[in-house]
């Protein structure tokens, strides 16, 4: 006879994603979000996407795929992205007029991306970068983007 002398508890743990929030309208290019969340798959984090879109008040034409979800609101746009395995990024650049977001994985790459934006960047604007901060915008000078770079 088989008798149990303790109970096994199987416990499943959540992975963390970045969830990044994009906008490219009206006051756009510093409106952007980039945080941390824990979801048990990739269907409960699209899930979160789709109930940040749901809070959108007028928005149409959304666009779903795995992992981002786009919309327009008028003439503007916006969208959610998740990024799996976020305690794995060091940040995330993205380009402003398109919403379109890359993940950075470690500090020299950090470094890299931000110093390709600047020398695209319009020079008179360059005294305002803070290198410091943890969220980094660079506007479009000989470049098609503008750029924001957060770090977590």
């Amino acid at each position: 006879m088989y008798k149990a002398s303790h109970l096994v508890t199987i416990k499943l743990n959540k992975m963390k994603y970045a969830i990044v929030e994009t906008w490219n309208g009206e006051g756009y290019s510093s409106e952007n979000l980039a945080y941390i969340r824990k979801f048990k798959n990739d269907l409960e984090a699209q899930n979160y996407l789709e109930s940040l879109v749901q809070i959108q008040t007028g928005a149409e034409n959304i666009e779903s795929s795995l992992g981002c979800i786009s919309y327009e609101k008028g003439e503007d746009q916006g969208s959610f992205t998740f990024i799996r395995n976020a305690e794995k990024l060091y940040g995330v650049m993205i380009f402003c007029n398109v919403n379109e977001v890359h993940p950075i994985l470690n500090k020299k790459e950090w470094h890299s991306r931000i110093c390709g934006a600047i020398t695209l960047s319009d020079p008179e604007e360059l005294d305002e970068i803070n290198l410091g901060d943890d969220s980094i915008f660079i506007g479009a000078y000989e470049g098609e983007y503008d750029y924001q770079f957060i770090k977590f």
